[in-house]
């Protein structure tokens, strides 16, 4: 797949299947002054019921930076309109291969209904779809445990290059794939994704995450048993601090203290000899 890296809501992605054709499109879209994404194809995916591809959309949240403090809210589900299929004559089907809604939406055959002709899914539907293949909940439980992971170092890939700054947050749009053997893959990280509602799913979704949010970030989360699994921001990694900064730190004060101990040494050294000479 080849994307221009300042395109967003899956306009400028384009999939190929020879390297000629993925080199002519980065020289075309590129042109040595714009940066292009290359990215594999992940295949084989896991399809709904053998057809349909879809991705999911997870809010990542990080309300520090240092220490990294990183949350995860109740991810959803983007379903193609159309069956996938890797034939060449079908990569420019973007009804196929690219689940983003704003694709998906202007094919007449989209239904944002959260059930199996659907494309808008919620974590219920796809725990349930998932016992086809054994204990559902457990499956989702893996997908997410994964999900989670890759966020964290995501977000720590790049926490040396932002300016922390206390009081402030940053709230992220991370895509993933998953494929035939329930691995997790990442697709991208947006910055300021689409909070628009207009489906069941995310009418649900987007009110409660904003007003969830604020739980985490002006008092203490509630204890697990005081709060609903499905309507809070999971903390998916809690740091302590820059340790490099704080090696340094104590490095430093470490080499002053010895400093400080020979100077006191080497005082008590000449003021010994001193007395030593009047003594004598």
């Amino acid at each position: 797949m080849c994307v221009a890296s300042c395109a967003r809501s899956g306009q400028g992605i384009r999939t190929f299947d020879g390297l000629q054709d993925i080199l002519s499109c980065a020289v075309r879209r590129g042109g040595g002054k714009k940066s292009v994404v290359i990215q594999k194809y992940v295949e084989p995916c896991l399809l709904l019921d053998g057809a349909r591809k879809f991705d999911i959309r997870a809010w990542v949240l990080v309300s520090n930076w240092n220490p990294l403090t990183v949350w995860m809210y109740e991810p959803y589900f983007r379903v193609c309109t159309e069956e996938h299929s890797l034939d060449a004559k079908s990569l420019a089907n973007q009804y196929k291969h690219l689940c983003n809604r704003c694709v998906q939406v202007k094919n007449e055959d989209y239904d944002d209904a959260d059930d199996a002709g659907g494309c808008m899914w919620s974590v219920e539907s796809m725990r349930e779809y998932l016992g086809k293949f054994g204990d559902g909940s457990a499956l989702w439980s893996d997908i997410e445990r994964q999900m989670m992971r890759i966020s964290m170092l995501v977000m720590h890939s790049v926490q040396d290059l932002i300016d922390n700054k206390p009081g402030c947050f940053e709230w992220f749009g991370l895509d993933f794939m998953v494929d035939v053997d329930f691995n997790v893959w990442n697709l991208e990280c947006n910055i300021s994704p689409d909070l628009s509602k207009g489906t069941d799913v995310l009418e649900r979704l987007v009110p409660n995450a904003f007003n969830k949010v604020w739980d985490m970030l002006l008092c203490k989360p509630p204890k697990e048993e005081e709060r609903s699994r499905e309507d809070c921001w999971d903390l998916v990694f809690h740091g302590r601090g820059d340790c490099a900064f704080l090696l340094s730190t104590y490095m430093s004060t470490l080499y002053l203290s010895i400093l400080v101990s020979l100077y006191v040494s080497q005082r008590e050294g000449v003021r010994s000899r001193e007395r030593n000479r009047e003594g004598g």
